[in-house]
């Protein structure tokens, strides 16, 4: 199960670096993780168990990491995943990504 969480990881790392060259406002970082990166990950995450906390780490690392061009966050995560009308960017933190995939798809059953 890692192996393949491991194998997504580096494709969306290599994915990453290639749109991280591109000069992209935080609001345009934020929809391309929404809509590209984390996209990569919903076929591991529905039928697969919940990936270990390192996984998990390793994977947000990654986001927030192409969120604010490989630099440290400059607002505190919390804050980030806030929606943009409560003062946030409408980031969404990859633990809760896959809490509400499998919550989804249990109401499906």
């Amino acid at each position: 199960v890692q192996l393949n969480y491991k194998n997504k990881l580096e494709k969306a790392s290599a994915l990453a670096k290639v749109w991280n060259k591109r000069d992209l406002t935080i609001y345009g970082r934020v929809t391309l993780l929404k809509s590209f990166l984390l996209s990569q990950f919903v076929y591991l995450v529905v039928p697969l168990p919940r990936p270990d906390k390192s996984v998990i780490k390793a994977i947000n690392t990654l986001l927030y990491n192409f969120m604010w061009g490989g630099g440290r966050d400059k607002v505190k995560r919390e804050i980030v995943n806030l929606p943009k009308d409560s003062g946030g960017l409408g980031m969404i933190e990859f633990n809760s990504f896959v809490i509400s995939q499998k919550v989804k798809l249990l109401t499906k059953i």
